[in-house]
């Protein structure tokens, strides 16, 4: 359409002059405004009726990518120990191979093996150095050691207690420990200290402080009356302590105990149950698990020099 219009628009302008003078050619002046004028008319009529048109179309790329390999990453560590340590670990998409070597001293080392689906291979080895000084002190106790011999009265026949007016009985109900224990029985009599054990202690140091113990326990009836009863050690006859039978359970053991120092290297330990009075009671009382251990140094103490007095400590 637009190239017939053209056409008709310059037939148009050009009919008058070639019916005006059939025989003479056109004149240039008249002409050339004429044409001029017609051709800038088309030229801007082209101008502004021609349109042009853009289409952009955009077009995804998609791909894939598929790779099928093998990976081998190896990983070596060396070490001086004897432990070996080997582990596979499977997934989904891959299979890995561990193993682990290690050989302890200053140096270690380790062997590390990867499997996947890739082919590209890796090898990586680490040296490490690890030195480790630990210095542990461990101060023991000093062994204690009980100087009473047959302490729980277990060995049979007894050869180190001498028993007078009581037993060894072997109960396991009712001694403190083990199967066997002392026995005194006083019923409806005195108890004036006739119901006795003693040993004979050697070598024991007079600079040392010592600890004797043991258990005793009141049994069945127990009838003292208004008389006070005690249990009472002895050391070569002379009293260490003496601990009166009051505010116990019966058939339940409990511990006594007196710190002392000895008098003597050697002498006659004696624990004994005795009455006040002569006064009848009843009693059962037992003994068990004795022990006399050594508990450390004896303190000295210098007492204060009385006014005027010169003390060894100006010297």
């Amino acid at each position: 359409m637009r190239f017939v219009s053209l056409c008709a628009v310059l037939g148009a302008a050009l009919l008058p002059v070639a019916s005006a003078a059939p025989c003479k050619p056109s004149k240039p002046t008249s002409v050339v405004p004429t044409t001029s004028a017609t051709t800038t008319a088309e030229a801007e009529t082209l101008s502004t009726d021609t349109a042009y048109e853009t289409l952009s179309t955009a077009t995804d790329l998609h791909s894939t990518v598929t790779s099928d390999a093998t990976s081998y990453l190896e990983t070596t560590l060396t070490e001086t120990a004897t432990e070996t340590d080997t582990a596979t670990t499977e997934t989904a998409d891959f299979t890995s191979a561990l193993e682990t070597t290690v050989t302890e001293s200053a140096t270690w080392s380790e062997t590390t093996t990867f499997m996947s689906d890739f082919t590209t291979e890796y090898t990586a080895t680490t040296d490490a150095t690890s030195v480790e000084d630990v210095t542990t002190t461990v101060t023991e106790a000093p062994e204690v050691t009980n100087l009473i011999k047959n302490d729980d009265f277990e060995d049979h026949p007894n050869v180190d207690w001498v028993v007078r007016t009581g037993e060894i009985v072997h109960d396991k109900t009712k001694a403190a420990s083990g199967d066997r224990y002392v026995r005194f029985i006083v019923d409806d009599q005195s108890a004036i200290g006739g119901n006795n054990i003693n040993q004979t202690i050697i070598d024991v140091e007079l600079t040392k402080r010592y600890r004797l113990s043991f258990s005793g326990a009141v049994f069945g009836l127990f009838n003292t009356g208004s008389t006070d009863c005690y249990v009472e050690a002895y050391e070569n006859g002379d009293e260490i302590q003496k601990w009166k039978l009051v505010d116990f359970t019966t058939d339940v053991y409990k511990t006594y105990s007196v710190d002392f120092t000895p008098k003597h290297e050697d002498f006659g330990l004696a624990l004994r149950l005795r009455c006040e009075t002569n006064a009848k009671v009843t009693i059962t009382f037992g003994i068990d698990d004795v022990s006399l251990v050594e508990i450390g140094d004896v303190v000295v103490t210098t007492p204060p020099a009385k006014r005027g007095e010169i003390s060894e400590n100006d010297y």
